[in-house]
């Protein structure tokens, strides 16, 4: 993946196939998020503790390549500023948020089926408060223990996560600006 004139990533590439591709192998040793350059991996000396970050990491997947986010919020600022649709050529892969070792590529959840937990302080990346889950059932479960630490919360879909987007996160206009050059 490159960087375009102005240091924003490089826009998906140019007439990708229609349809839905597969999920690329996670760079996590090396990788960077294509919409805010921080690393996809948790820094070993991270305050938040090993695999924060690997909780919310999502993937633009294109037929031979891919663009790799370490918060479902970059990923959607992403797409919005690069006109990048789940389904039209391209695929967004997720995490599961409750998963306790970083997840392979195989492991990771299409987006368009997976249930989106927003909690006014579930701890993610990037401030998005955003995580993943295969169902409902299963964010339920991990909400449960955890309501009144919590706070507040909302279970979203693909589609109006997409909606909203770009998501509030950390440094949204400059990174915007970033993409958009």
């Amino acid at each position: 993946m490159g960087m375009a004139p102005g240091g924003g990533a490089t826009p998906p590439p140019a007439g990708a196939a229609m349809g839905r591709p597969e999920a690329h192998a996670i760079p996590w040793t090396e990788g960077r998020c294509a919409f805010c350059d921080m690393t996809l991996a948790t820094p070993p000396a991270a305050p938040q503790g090993a695999g924060f970050r690997e909780r919310t990491y999502a993937q633009w997947a294109f037929e031979g390549e891919a663009r790799h986010f370490e918060s479902i919020g970059c990923a959607l600022g992403w797409a919005y500023a690069h006109g990048v649709v789940d389904g039209e050529g391209a695929a967004l892969y997720v995490a599961t948020y409750d998963q306790a070792e970083p997840p392979t590529h195989a492991e990771l959840l299409a987006a368009a089926g997976a249930t989106f937990l927003w909690a006014e302080r579930l701890p993610a990346s990037m401030m998005a408060k955003v995580g993943a889950f295969a169902r409902q059932a299963d964010a339920a479960a991990f909400v449960a223990p955890r309501s009144a630490q919590l706070g507040r919360r909302r279970y979203l879909d693909l589609a109006l996560l997409a909606d909203l987007a770009p998501l509030p996160i950390a440094n949204l206009v400059p990174l915007l600006q970033r993409q958009f050059g």
